[in-house]
């Protein structure tokens, strides 16, 4: 705001002369200036009625006239900022709040003249325009939301065969093929395949959703549940022989190698020759129920004390659909079969029988083993003259070094015994090995005692033997089952 004029001028003469012709009708003051002075007042009267002299009052006013300043806020396109009246020596107020715009943030005032940005503690000395300083907003990007990683589930079903764990696969992943194979009793894997369509899985292929693998199974031939069975699941054999029963034994002679042995059998054979089987060798003699032996043994071919089969250190023989006897023996102490340190094994199918003289069909000893699988026996056997001092047996078992495995089904039955003297012949001698002293029921200590003995003819399936020795080795200290001392 400026100041008035300090001096009567043409305007204020008018005015005054305006203001006579309004005092004629009544009007009121005026207030007009003259110089140095306000001239507050003119009456409604110009001249006094009682004197007539001018009726002019004159009132003086000595204060300064007040300064002020606009300050205008131009916001830019933002929200409206009213303008403020700033008095000489004041300072603008920085409007709050800011002004807005859409996308935009409010920066600062700066002075529209020189594009200063303005500083609010600054006195005002002239009317002035702020305007607003805007930058573009940044966009507000929220953190990206993490989805769960989508997985699937892989299960393998081995439909009875061992178990496999399912897996877990990211997206865009393959399952791993499951190694080893699973394993199916009787049973030989072939592949995994989608339950879905049946079809073989292609574990190349990219897993897509959940999914459920079949194991695919095919049933095991014959001869690989024998194979199997006497070498173990997925042994190699490393020969096999085809033969005619005369070269029997030239066939197992041959075998000194390590290795898993099939050596096929036709016919029946007589031996006259001794056959070993040591070391680690598996040998699965294998039959049509042929015999072997099958005619009269003299002494001068096979003197006392013959093996006609050793299985020793080691070394495992598999019988099947093999007839050991028809044999009469016409020496003391010979052996059918001998096993010292091995494994006999009589599976089904496979016999003793017919065998007749002063003879052991087997004879275990030394860590030795004999099996017999269901479906075997030993049967129609006959010990003659035997006495207490040679305990002739039709099945030897030097205990507790040697061991006896007979399963339910197999049999041992309808085997008699011809004493001479007191009887020593039974058909099931367990014996005990006495390396020192003499035991008052031995004359002679470095042969083995009978401490124990089967008398009957017949053993039954249920029949079971348990015995413990006394700590000098040298007697039975409890028995149970239908055993009997000598």
């Amino acid at each position: 705001m400026k100041k008035s004029d300090k001096r009567i001028n043409m305007r204020t003469a008018v005015v005054l002369a305006f203001y006579l012709i309004l005092c004629s009708v009544g009007a009121s003051s005026l207030f007009i200036s003259c110089e140095n002075h306000w001239i507050i007042e003119l009456t409604q009267h110009m001249f006094c009625d009682d004197c007539g002299k001018p009726n002019v009052r004159c009132i003086c006013d000595t204060a300064d006239p007040v300064i002020t300043y606009t300050v205008t806020f131009d916001s830019d396109g933002g929200s409206i900022v009213p303008e403020q009246i700033i008095a000489e020596g004041g300072k603008a107020d920085k409007p709050a709040p800011d002004p807005v715009k859409a996308g935009y943030d409010f920066v600062y005032w700066f002075n529209a003249a020189d594009d200063a940005e303005w500083n609010f503690d600054t006195v005002v000395t002239a009317d002035i325009t702020l305007k607003a300083k805007w930058e573009i907003t940044t966009p507000v990007v929220d953190d990206p939301v993490v989805d769960d990683p989508v997985t699937y589930t892989v299960t393998f079903d081995s439909d009875g065969g061992s178990p496999v764990d399912k897996q877990t696969i990211s997206e865009g992943g393959k399952a791993d093929k499951p190694a080893p194979d699973p394993v199916k009793a009787g049973f030989n894997f072939v592949h995994w395949f989608n339950a879905a369509n049946n079809a073989e899985w292609n574990f190349d292929t990219v897993v897509t959703a959940d999914i459920t693998l079949k194991a695919k199974w095919i049933a095991k031939t014959p001869l690989q549940l024998m194979n199997e069975a006497d070498f173990g699941a997925d042994a190699e054999i490393t020969e096999t022989f085809d033969i005619n029963a005369a070269n029997l034994e030239d066939a197992l002679n041959s075998i000194t190698a390590p290795g898993n042995y099939v050596v096929n059998m036709n016919g029946a054979a007589t031996f006259s020759d001794i056959v070993t089987l040591s070391g680690d060798v598996t040998v699965s003699l294998r039959g049509d129920g042929g015999v072997i032996l099958g005619s009269n043994i003299n002494n001068t071919t096979h003197p006392a004390g013959d093996r006609f089969i050793t299985v020793e250190n080691g070394a495992t023989l598999v019988l099947r659909d093999i007839t050991l006897g028809g044999a009469t023996l016409h020496q003391n102490h010979l052996y059918v079969i001998l096993v010292a340190g091995g494994t006999l094994i009589m599976e089904e199918g496979s016999h003793i029988t017919g065998l007749t003289g002063r003879v052991y069909a087997v004879s275990v000893s030394t860590n030795g083993t004999f099996i017999m699988k269901n479906g075997s026996s030993i049967y129609n056997n006959h010990l003659n003259n035997v006495n207490i001092a040679s305990s002739y047996s039709i099945i030897s078992i030097n205990w507790p070094n040697a061991s006896f495995v007979k399963d339910s089904g197999a049999r041992i039955y309808n085997n008699s015994i011809t004493n001479s003297g007191d009887g020593g012949g039974h058909v099931l001698g367990v014996l005990s090995s006495v390396n020192s002293g003499t035991p008052p029921d031995n004359p002679n200590p470095n042969r083995y005692i009978t401490i124990l003995r089967y008398r009957d003819t017949d053993i039954s399936e249920s029949e079971t033997l348990s015995v413990t020795i006394d700590a000098a080795g040298t007697g039975i200290a409890e028995i149970s089952g239908d055993w009997e001392t000598p």
